[in-house]
């Protein structure tokens, strides 16, 4: 089952992985203690424990269907927070030992600021009710044990959350022309796709392809052949919108995601496109490129990307330095 688990969530960005398991733990964690506050006939500790796990199972629900992730956050971890100090005031000192694995979520899921100013407010919280049930010797090691895990957590989250950033870069971008590569087109194309599902805002694909470039790189070198890469990276990108995205999807080919534009607009781009790359030259090289253009129509990413693909073949067929419109999916219903 866990393995079933793993392998279902190894597909989600990093923060929804932290957040799902945050919250599958929450809940089956908390769920299974219940059984044993009904035979303790402990009431209050029963509908706080019921209450969390509902909570629980509904952040587990929209973080699965992605939605809300960015508040889901910080509801999250103030639930963890109150809950953990609900608990503390209900069943007494023994329980703010559940403070620590408390600090360690609230750390991994907020930002290291954030976490802190929470789990601060919560110390404070605590402190009067506590120093009325601990000896001033408990009342000191609870604070200093407790300040000492925030401070660990504190200074390793801002060490995960910088490597992160930087092995998330790293993942997604073309180590030459450093734009997206083609992981981040694909993330990016299905949380287009979504948005396409839930409001039909427009969506159109344009995928490139330069022609001959194998004839650049035997009569020139490699070399030469990155830094023609890298004009036609910059000669396209300074043409776009800031709504629009480009990315290096292997070797000469290239693709850009249209966010809002419909197919009519989306070909009046890639022969915009087509002319300003018909223009560079690049010791003695003319360079070119043919262009197939689709607007996203319902289907899967590889069927869009598919009929995308047919269409720059076409445009390659009937002569290069062209562009051509994909044929509508047979199986869309618009």
């Amino acid at each position: 089952m866990l393995t079933k688990y793993i392998r279902l969530i190894a597909t989600r960005s990093f923060k929804e992985q932290l957040l799902l398991t945050i919250s599958v733990i929450g809940m089956l964690g908390i769920g299974a203690i219940i059984p044993v506050r009904i035979l303790e006939q402990h009431w209050p500790m029963v509908m706080l424990d019921s209450t969390l796990v509902l909570l629980f199972a509904l952040f587990t629900y929209l973080v699965w269907h992605q939605r809300f992730l960015n508040p889901l956050s910080y509801l999250i971890a103030t639930v963890i927070l109150v809950g953990t100090t609900a608990t503390a005031f209900l069943q007494g000192y023994p329980q703010v030992f559940w403070l620590f694995p408390a600090i360690t979520a609230v750390f991994v899921i907020l930002s290291a600021r954030d976490a802190l100013i929470g789990i601060t407010i919560t110390f404070v919280v605590m402190a009067f009710p506590l120093s009325d049930n601990m000896t001033p010797s408990e009342l000191i090691t609870y604070f200093l044990t407790l300040v000492t895990t925030s401070i660990f957590m504190f200074l390793f989250s801002r060490q995960l959350l910088s490597q992160h950033e930087k092995l998330e870069r790293l993942a997604h971008l073309d180590p030459l022309t450093e734009i997206g590569n083609r992981r981040a087109f694909e993330q990016q194309a299905k949380t287009q796709m979504a948005m396409y599902q839930r409001s039909e805002t427009p969506l159109s694909l344009i995928i490139f392809d330069i022609d001959d470039f194998k004839d650049v790189n035997d009569r020139l070198g490699h070399e030469e052949g990155d830094r023609v890469l890298l004009a036609v990276t910059q000669a396209i990108g300074q043409r776009l919108r800031k709504s629009d995205s480009l990315f290096r999807l292997g070797g000469e080919e290239f693709g850009v995601l249209l966010h809002n534009t419909v197919a009519e607009d989306a070909l009046n781009l890639g022969q915009y496109l087509q002319m300003a790359l018909a223009g560079l030259n690049h010791h003695d090289c003319e360079i070119t490129a043919s262009f197939g253009v689709a607007e996203y129509q319902g289907e899967g990413l590889s069927r869009w990307m598919s009929r995308t693909d047919k269409a720059m073949y076409t445009a390659k067929n009937n002569g290069k330095n062209q562009v051509a419109l994909a044929d509508p999916d047979p199986t869309s219903k618009r």
